[in-house]
């Protein structure tokens, strides 16, 4: 929930700070712009990304509008409060065509120093081929799939709960591409033959709901570390976007991926998809045939 990341990052630079200014001891009405700012600064210096300094601002800033609601009185300008020049822009890493070519080959890890199938490997295809979330895919569950069509209606957070996604544009219905209904059957035909009873879609090898630290985990210190892919789990859904964006027209994929403001305009929920979600569709099946085709991979 959104009050534990306010929460977390006012005591980690706001509260529990071990450099000054730490404004635990201080009085609201005492707190300044210049004392904001120096922290501001300080997280810059200290390597964070001008993202997350932003971050940091925009919850305190969402401190300040609760404080106005409440009629607390303070003196200070966040409007006034400056991003670090010296924080940099996230680095972001994608896979490369031959570590795409991999996933898609190699599906099996090293158990005890013997090869065994990848329980996880078709939710790693999945997410290249879908750009979802690591949530929305551990939320997933049979009766939201009716081939071709994919619906989100809920995501499961890193407490492992059950939540109604990111945000209102999360809960989106897309037809899936022909290698990601692909993948899908393959999953299912896996979970048939390991005799995993589940309502998930991609359970946790016991059937239960999958928690997104196991499935970052596998992909992070198993299959990744194995397979010498070194990108995060979340940096498959930058993949995908990077991909996509190749032909996709940008209002199409911010529905695809749940980015879009006009995703009403769609009335995903009982009606008729439109002839976009179809080309959507057939877009990303040209884009990934030709990335992975190449090297005769199906």
């Amino acid at each position: 929930m959104n009050h534990r990341s306010i929460e977390s990052i006012g005591k980690t630079w706001f509260l529990d700070a071990s450099e000054s200014p730490n404004l635990s001891a201080k009085r609201l009405s005492r707190i300044r712009t210049r004392d904001v700012q120096e922290i501001i600064t300080q997280a810059g210096e200290k390597g964070c990304s001008k993202r997350t300094c932003k971050n940091i601002l925009d919850k305190l800033k969402e401190f300040f509008r609760f404080a106005d609601a409440q009629k607390w009185e303070y003196d200070l300008r966040l409007d006034a409060v400056t991003l670090p020049t010296q924080a940099k822009e996230a680095e972001r890493k994608i896979l490369q065509p031959d570590q795409l070519r991999t996933l898609f080959t190699e599906d099996t890890v090293l158990i005890h120093k013997k090869p065994q199938p990848c329980f996880y490997i078709h939710a790693f295809r999945f997410l290249v081929l879908t750009g979802y979330r690591r949530g929305e895919l551990c939320g997933f569950k049979r009766e939201d799939y009716t081939p071709p069509v994919l619906t989100v209606s809920r995501a499961v957070n890193d407490r492992g709960e059950i939540t109604r996604g990111k945000n209102k544009n999360a809960r989106r219905t897309n037809v899936l591409s022909a290698r990601a209904q692909q993948v899908l059957a393959d999953q299912l035909d896996m979970l048939d033959r390991m005799g995993v009873k589940s309502p998930w879609l991609f359970p946790a090898p016991d059937g239960s709901m999958l928690q997104p630290k196991a499935i970052y985990d596998h992909w992070t210190h198993v299959y990744g570390k194995q397979h010498g892919i070194h990108v995060t789990l979340h940096e498959l859904r930058h993949t995908f976007v990077s991909v996509a964006k190749l032909e996709m027209p940008e209002a199409l994929l911010k529905d695809f991926v749940g980015h879009s403001t006009s995703m009403d305009t769609h009335g995903i929920y009982g009606h008729e998809l439109d002839g976009d979600k179809q080309r959507a569709a057939d877009i990303l099946d040209d884009l990934f045939d030709r990335l992975l085709d190449e090297s005769g991979t199906h």
